[in-house]
């Protein structure tokens, strides 16, 4: 950052700042304030009604965050905040444990039956949609669709190509 003479930074206007939602009033010197970017330099002496007016409102601008940007001003550092690692959920926030998480659904696959907890709630009831689509899914496991068959090959049974060009139709059909 290239230095101002402090006879200039002391003699610029104060430049007003209302800052965050609460609109928490904050003063820069215009000629500290427009020494960061050419944007604010407009923004200082521009044709703006904030230029004439001496101050500006961000509204979106955190205030911390503005503290940290005010200090760079004057500094040409600042010190930043200590970093947030995660977001604490609401269970972790009010001092409860979390709920148990359900068993592995590998465990189930390998040994074909999940361990009884002697607290265990039975199985819900499922709803007609959920029956129809876990027989859709079971139909969609053992059938090849119509058209579609398994390429085999590299990746197995996975893959399917539509061959459904190749279907012989009577000739009675297109005309």
């Amino acid at each position: 950052m290239n230095s101002i003479p402090a006879e200039i930074i002391a003699s610029s206007s104060p430049f007003r700042f209302l800052v965050g939602p609460n609109q928490r009033e904050f003063i820069i010197y215009s000629a500290l304030f427009a020494h960061q970017s050419p944007v604010f330099e407009k923004l200082v002496n521009g044709n703006f009604s904030e230029s004439t007016e001496k101050c500006v409102q961000w509204k979106s601008v955190d205030e911390d965050t503005f503290i940290c940007f005010w200090q760079y001003t004057h500094t040409g550092r600042y010190t930043a905040a200590s970093p947030v690692i995660g977001l604490k959920s609401e269970s972790e926030a009010t001092c409860e444990p979390p709920p148990p998480s359900p068993p592995s659904p590998t465990f189930a696959a390998f040994f074909g039956t999940t361990a009884a907890k002697k607290d265990e709630t039975p199985p819900k009831e499922l709803t007609k949609r959920e029956i129809q689509w876990n027989e859709f899914r079971k139909q969609r496991a053992s059938v090849n669709f119509g058209a579609f068959r398994s390429t085999g090959g590299l990746f197995g049974s996975r893959v399917r190509s539509n061959y459904a060009h190749e279907v012989s139709r009577p000739n009675n059909l297109w005309s």
